[in-house]
């Protein structure tokens, strides 16, 4: 089987693929380059002469415990406004949330893009193509926006705009996380591990022996919801700056340069909302407060139903 990023879903491979024996990954096979400081604000991966085509300066505040950046296509903008309206509307100045784009062709939709940036000034657009195998970009985008311009943060969250995120829980387990410990070196998530590189030509994810040589990749963080400890999306940057480019973003950051890093991506464990749970906080069989991060690719209503649920659990909201 070829594991498509999330547990809760899988797509077939050719069966033949099950009977190889994992190969180690080089994480030295995508790092070529050296890091030169000089010009890296202008330049993206491979891209040497990229900008913020629309930015925000949000992390003023020295407090912030967690910057929100969440990836979010040209044309979603419903799904912006569901997140505006529920959980992103949490009135509390440890955090500060972002939504990346990439740009579009559509000029009537990069009209509205501005209007909606005036509207609510949390836009940040890079001028690269917005298209699933330019994640890798917006990925690294969103690691640079922190490193330039939020460095003072304690965490990062990369989540998508099909998530629900319990943030009022969050900021509270973070708090207790701080108080804990220095909290260094961090990458939880639910990390995916054993995961073969699809091979067969009807597979969306299909990648080329030319593109990644090896059989399995390394343990990987699916891409939907990953929390960073403000140290470790410095040195995935830098890494990222001097690697090769693979459009399966998450593998890249999380498992190639993870690696490479000497970082061990940790796991949520039953904080994620699984789709069976999120229908019994739904119906009120379970405490919507025993999750921080609901599942992957859930719909509009349904978060709306958990944000309804979690302001049942938090009166001030």
């Amino acid at each position: 089987m070829c594991v498509i990023f999330y547990a809760w879903k899988t797509a077939g491979c050719p069966g033949f693929l099950d009977s190889y024996l994992c190969q180690p990954v080089s994480a030295a096979t995508f790092i070529t380059g050296r890091s030169d400081t000089p010009g890296d604000f202008s330049r993206l991966m491979n891209l040497r002469n990229f900008s913020f085509l629309i930015n925000n300066f949000h992390c003023n505040n020295s407090q912030v415990t967690l910057l929100i950046l969440i990836h979010s296509n040209t044309v979603n903008f419903e799904q912006r406004a569901m997140i505006r309206s529920t959980w992103g509307s949490v009135s509390d100045g440890r955090y500060q949330l972002l939504f990346l784009l990439g740009t579009t062709n559509n000029e009537e939709t990069e009209i509205l893009l501005k209007v909606e940036n005036e509207l609510y000034s949390d836009i940040i657009q890079g001028d690269f193509v917005d298209a699933y195998r330019n994640l890798t970009y917006k990925h690294v985008m969103g690691l640079k926006w922190a490193n330039y311009f939020c460095p003072n943060a304690k965490y990062l969250l990369k989540t998508d705009d099909d998530v629900f995120i319990n943030l009022p829980m969050l900021l509270k387990y973070l708090d207790g996380r701080s108080m804990n410990s220095t909290d260094k070196r961090l990458i939880l998530c639910q990390p995916e591990e054993n995961a073969r590189a699809c091979r067969t030509n009807r597979s969306k994810w299909k990648v080329k022996m030319s593109e990644y040589k090896f059989r399995s990749y390394p343990t990987f963080c699916p891409g939907y919801t990953i929390l960073y400890s403000i140290d470790v999306v410095s040195t995935l940057y830098s890494l990222a700056q001097r690697s090769e480019y693979f459009w399966i973003d998450d593998v890249l950051i999380t498992g190639i340069l993870g690696l490479a890093a000497g970082f061990v991506p940790k796991s949520f464990g039953s904080l994620i909302l699984s789709p069976s749970n999120m229908k019994r906080v739904n119906r009120g069989e379970i405490d919507i407060d025993k999750f921080l991060i609901g599942p992957p690719n859930i719909q509009q209503s349904d978060i709306r139903s958990l944000w309804w649920r979690t302001k049942i659990k938090n009166q001030r909201l």
